[in-house]
């Protein structure tokens, strides 16, 4: 069980960076493409009270979603057996897959269309949660 928390806390605190990274260019481009929600949040100067809380409570909070998806790891491979598409259980990349798609579509939605860094928050996503977490956890 403690290999479970350790693998899922730390898969989070990777996910956690990525998002932080691929989440200041996302906001970068947005501030360039003078977005208008964006472009409020930075000339009235609430930016770093909003961004830096923000960060503070990414990394716990990814922590957290990683050993909740580490147990859901373990709850497919006891529930739906099988191996497939590069991870040990098929069922859970599937899932992991559908996760993706929707929060690809909502990133898509908030950041008007912004294709290419919303794909490396959800490329990492899907990398780290789909496939790293159950080799890690089942090989």
């Amino acid at each position: 069980m403690i290999n479970t928390l350790i693998i899922g806390a730390s898969t989070g605190l990777l996910f956690a960076s990525c998002l932080i990274s691929f989440g200041c260019i996302l906001i970068f481009n947005l501030y360039k493409a003078e977005t208008p929600w964006v472009t409020r949040l930075f000339s009235n100067g609430e930016a770093a009270k909003i961004i830096f809380p923000f960060i503070i409570t990414l990394n716990p909070t990814c922590a957290i979603v990683g050993i909740i998806f580490c147990l859901t790891v373990l709850l497919f491979e006891h529930s739906i057996p099988g191996i497939g598409l590069g991870s040990p259980n098929i069922a859970y990349t599937l899932f992991v897959l559908g996760f993706s798609i929707i929060s690809w579509a909502f990133l898509l939605i908030l950041s008007r269309n912004n294709m290419k860094t919303t794909g490396l928050i959800v490329v990492s996503f899907i990398i780290i949660f789909g496939w790293i977490i159950p080799i890690l956890l089942l090989k």
